[in-house]
């Protein structure tokens, strides 16, 4: 088969989203630059997308690369006690959007938000890992900090599945790096 052009994401959960703007509005850039439009988006849902290569999450993307549809956002409980917001898909008809890949990209990072606003990112994600197609946990960051200790929220997670498409396509193998190689002797 030949290399993949799009990758299809799927979402079913993503909870422990921030409400309290005290936590997130001291890192810069958190609010997408159509936050002067807030008055007419719907905040009272959430969706998650897939970024463009090289940005870090700090800007919403279009609407094009949008989970659809949209899910509610419930205020819940958090691990501290505080309220947390959680919004959730039917399994049987998860947020789904199909995004285009640049020439050799073969990591994808997802962005969650509610109207215009980023709420959190992911680390990068692998695409050429065999367990993409399964809904797996991903812990959630502050935006610009995907990936990175510091900027982790404390049981904010999103329940999300990749894929290939067209399907059957797949990357071709990789070397690995110093890194990897010495993590998989450790094993």
């Amino acid at each position: 088969m030949g290399l993949p052009t799009h990758v299809v994401l799927r979402v079913v959960q993503v909870s422990g989203l921030p409400l309290d703007s005290d936590e997130s509005m001291p890192v810069p850039g958190r609010r997408g630059l159509g936050y002067f439009l807030d008055d007419g988006v719907d905040v009272s849902r959430a969706t998650v997308a897939v970024l463009s290569q090289g940005s870090d999450g700090r800007r919403p993307p279009g609407r094009h690369r949008c989970a659809e549809p949209r899910a509610f956002v419930e205020a819940v409980p958090g691990v501290r006690g505080e309220l947390v917001g959680e919004a959730i898909w039917d399994r049987s008809n998860p947020g789904e959007v199909r995004a285009r890949l640049k020439e050799g990209q073969d990591t994808v990072m997802l962005a969650v938000f509610m109207g215009a606003e980023v709420l959190a990112v992911t680390e990068e994600i692998d695409l050429s890992g065999a367990l993409r197609r399964f809904f797996q946990t991903h812990e959630l960051y502050r935006p610009g900090f995907g990936g990175n200790g510091i900027g982790i929220l404390h049981g904010a997670t999103a329940d999300i599945a990749l894929e290939l498409y067209p399907p059957g396509s797949r990357f071709p193998p990789r070397e690995f790096s110093e890194e990897e190689r010495a993590a998989l002797e450790r094993e």
